[in-house]
């Protein structure tokens, strides 16, 4: 869960941090001159760099890249009190250098996400983190070239940059510009809130290591598929298998028969944990015996699974009285007619083979006593019950 934790809060950094220390040279700048203005943002750039490494470390190198507006508005601003321009333009030149700032991001939006792709690591949520960057960047632009204006009308009209309409201005400014940030803070922390209490699955490499983590329906049925842990268990008895078919038009796997327990793995679950959820949420009873047979790769047209297949012929007594599913027990020689009719689900079509080299439907003994037990025992120490714990690859 800290993981998970990690990656919501890098996936959704408050976008105004970028900004911080620019916004406070320009706010110290108005009120207390270019040499305090230093005094004050550079200690906050520092304070800002120091606290991402920390916190946000995969960020760090994109931090600074956006960090370094500050720097440079700043000098730019700096070589120009040189020239002593006594012109109302000069005293909010920094203000101007912000807005063209904050207008370039907007405009080179593309170059930014390839920079993105480039300088952070390649499985780092970054999607959410621009399109916040340039909607706070489009905001603070709208407000400081707003204000902007609003000081060079006054500043014109009385041709006094300590005026009281442009004093009370400035603190109009102040306050305004403590809003956004506040405004942000809570909406970072709601959005953080929010997604922490989202359904979210493990992302998985092709050898099963765990990598990232997606919300359920966002991502792994989404445009780009992930490989995801499935567990999927079949029901055997005195030779025959159960099988269901589901009646909902908006599933993937209408009117196909196919496995009566199938489940993708949550974030924090182990493989047992996950099997023992679904079999209680679908049928309301405690599951006593499995047998894990293998694990494959399956990808299909809406997404790409990693499966931990399991059997079992000790399953509790059910009742049958999902309207949106059909369930039958089916023979060897049934599925055998009808293996290539189209109506199984291929996974099942893959794992029915899986089934009969392990002799398990063709006997009336239990699993346990059928030649999968010695299959079994030549699976990998662990590989039924390890636990997907989010570790995320640097």
């Amino acid at each position: 869960m800290d993981q998970l934790k990690k990656q919501i809060s890098e996936s959704f950094f408050n976008p105004v941090l970028y900004f911080l220390p620019l916004i406070v040279f320009i706010v110290g700048n108005n009120f207390w001159g270019l040499s305090t203005a230093w005094k004050v943002s550079f200690p906050v750039a520092i304070g800002m760099i120091i606290y991402v490494h920390f916190f946000y470390n995969r960020l760090l190198t994109w931090y600074i890249i956006l960090a370094a507006s500050y720097a440079c508005i700043g000098l730019i601003y700096s070589l120009l009190q040189e020239y002593k321009l006594n012109t109302p333009f000069f005293y909010y030149a920094d203000e101007v250098l912000f807005v063209l700032c904050m207008l370039s991001l907007l405009v080179f939006q593309k170059k930014l996400h390839r920079i993105a792709r480039k300088t952070l690591h390649p499985r780092m949520p970054m999607t959410n983190n621009l399109d916040e960057l340039v909607r706070v960047s489009r905001t603070l632009s709208i407000t400081v070239s707003v204000f902007t204006i609003l000081f060079l009308i006054l500043q014109y009209k009385y041709h006094d940059i300590n005026h009281h309409y442009i004093k009370t201005l400035n603190y109009i400014y102040l306050v305004s510009i403590m809003l956004i940030i506040l405004y942000e803070i809570i909406r970072v922390s709601f959005i953080r809130n929010r997604l922490i209490k989202e359904d979210w699955i493990p992302i998985i490499t092709k050898q099963g290591k765990i990598v990232g983590s997606e919300l359920y329906l966002n991502k792994v049925f989404g445009e780009r598929k992930y490989t995801h842990p499935v567990i999927r268990m079949h029901i055997i008895d005195d030779g025959k298998i159960l099988l269901q078919r589901h009646n909902n038009e908006n599933h993937s796997g209408y009117q196909l028969w196919d496995t009566p327990i199938n489940t993708h793995v949550r974030i924090g679950e182990s493989i047992q944990q996950a099997l023992y959820r679904e079999v209680k949420s679908m049928y309301g009873v405690e599951l006593k015996n499995t047998v894990f047979l293998s694990n494959y790769s399956h990808e299909n047209n809406v997404e790409f699974e990693y499966v931990f297949l399991f059997v079992t012929c000790k399953f509790p007594p059910i009742n049958f009285s999902n309207n949106d599913l059909t369930t039958k027990w089916w023979t060897p020689k049934q599925i055998k007619e009808n293996f290539e009719s189209g109506i199984f689900t291929e996974e099942f079509k893959c794992e029915y083979k899986l089934l009969e080299r392990g002799g398990v439907i063709f006997s009336a003994h239990c699993v346990c006593d059928c030649e999968l037990k010695e299959l079994v025992k030549k699976q990998k120490p662990g590989g039924a019950n390890s636990e997907l714990i989010p570790h995320i690859v640097n």
